[in-house]
């Protein structure tokens, strides 16, 4: 019954089943309307269903039939983000994607708030349909474990090197597994849920994106890191701080915030084993380690204080002293790890996919990407990164006042 379950869900997400169909039943328009924008009674599009993943707070709304591209200009949608605040905000069709005529994604904890209506081109005019409730929806949950379910994992070998001491080898099995099994059971739940918020499926990911992984559990050779992904002649590897997990030991770090902290850190460091990075001359501060901290965000791995401080304490918007070496940042988006990484993910509020959208960026703009290109060729032209930072930050400081 699971098995059947499962391939529901997938054939859901990829358009190729269809739920009992619910009605979009009306509902008053509110709100002030732009000049020029004429309301339209019953043209909502019907949607046949919508799904939820719990890890990534998405909701997934799928339209019955695909929307005609030339009448078709996208959504508006009221809802509550992720940070408690209220949001109104336009998803566009975009000819870039062409899935952004069958469906749109929404990031919410609270899927009863979204309210959504159609925004149509009536002979060059914008017009609006109703509003329609996604609490009329037929709801399906899912995980991230079960939309990746297809993936091959990668074939893990397991190693703890001999200067770790039996109570911190325990100490770490309390957070990652105590048997084999179970390790590579934790780290496989790791990949699906980092591959599932870059990639629509495993289509695009790959059938087994990471074919070999050693982890190893031993000393670091840099100091202060808690984890890293390297190589070695056999592949890819991820070490993990043995020095990091004996602090559980000496209660300097508390078991609840090792667990928190290295989940977080795995959820980095796997971004990197999928990732896409890009040409050389890329924008890469922000391709590469900002990325992997905007996954990291998405995923649920960094806290709230960490990432509201991040914003309000991210230096000056321009500064000429960042222009020198061989990756220059001027621009405070440029900068790698939290600083790019947590607008990135906070960007999502304009577009659920947007991490998704922003891994097919890195591929189509190639030597041309960075970050600006990347949020027009997502967004669309009318957004100015410029103007979108600034109310990143302005939901910082009301997130920060409460």
């Amino acid at each position: 019954m699971k098995d059947m379950r499962t391939l529901l869900i997938c054939l859901m997400a990829l358009g190729l089943f269809t739920t009992s169909s619910c009605v979009n039943e009306g509902g008053q328009v509110f709100g002030e309307l732009p000049e020029g924008v004429v309301p339209v009674s019953g043209e909502a599009l019907e949607a046949r269903g919508a799904i939820y993943n719990k890890d990534l707070n998405e909701l997934k709304i799928m339209w019955q039939t695909t929307a005609d591209a030339k009448s078709y200009k996208g959504v508006e949608v009221s809802f509550m983000a992720l940070n408690g605040l209220s949001k109104s905000v336009k998803i566009m069709a975009n000819p870039n994607f062409a899935s952004s005529y069958d469906y749109f994604t929404v990031v919410t904890k609270n899927p009863s708030t979204v309210q959504y209506r159609c925004i149509w081109n009536k002979d060059g005019a914008e017009e609006v349909s109703e509003w329609a409730s996604a609490e009329n929806l037929t709801l399906t949950n899912v995980t991230s474990s079960e939309v990746f379910f297809d993936i091959m994992p990668p074939t893990y070998k397991l190693v703890t090197e001999s200067a770790v001491t039996p109570e911190i080898a325990a100490a770490y099995d309390n957070i990652v597994g105590k048997t084999d099994e179970e390790k590579k059971a934790y780290y496989t739940k790791v990949l699906q849920l980092v591959l599932s918020s870059m990639y629509y499926s495993s289509v695009d990911a790959k059938q087994q994106p990471v074919p070999w992984l050693k982890c190893i559990l031993g000393p670091m050779d840099y100091a202060g890191a808690v984890a890293y992904v390297s190589g070695d002649s056999e592949g890819p590897l991820m070490r993990m701080s043995s020095e990091y997990v004996g602090q559980v030991n000496n209660g300097a770090v508390s078991m609840d915030d090792a667990t928190f902290e290295i989940r977080g850190v795995l959820i980095h460091e796997f971004t990197h084993l999928v990732q896409k990075t890009g040409a050389v001359d890329s924008n890469q501060p922000s391709c590469i380690e900002g990325m992997a901290d905007a996954v990291r965000s998405a995923c649920g791995g960094v806290t709230d204080a960490n990432r509201i401080n991040t914003a309000l304490n991210s230096g000056a918007y321009y500064d000429e002293n960042r222009k020198s070496g061989n990756t220059p940042c001027p621009y405070i988006w440029q900068l790698p790890y939290g600083t790019s990484g947590y607008f990135m993910n906070w960007l999502r509020t304009y577009d659920g996919d947007f991490l998704r959208k922003l891994t097919v960026s890195i591929v189509q703009l190639g030597s041309q990407w960075s970050l600006e290109k990347a949020v027009q060729y997502i967004l669309g032209e009318n957004y100015k990164i410029e103007d979108l930072w600034k109310e990143y930050v302005e939901d910082a400081k009301s997130e920060n006042v409460k």
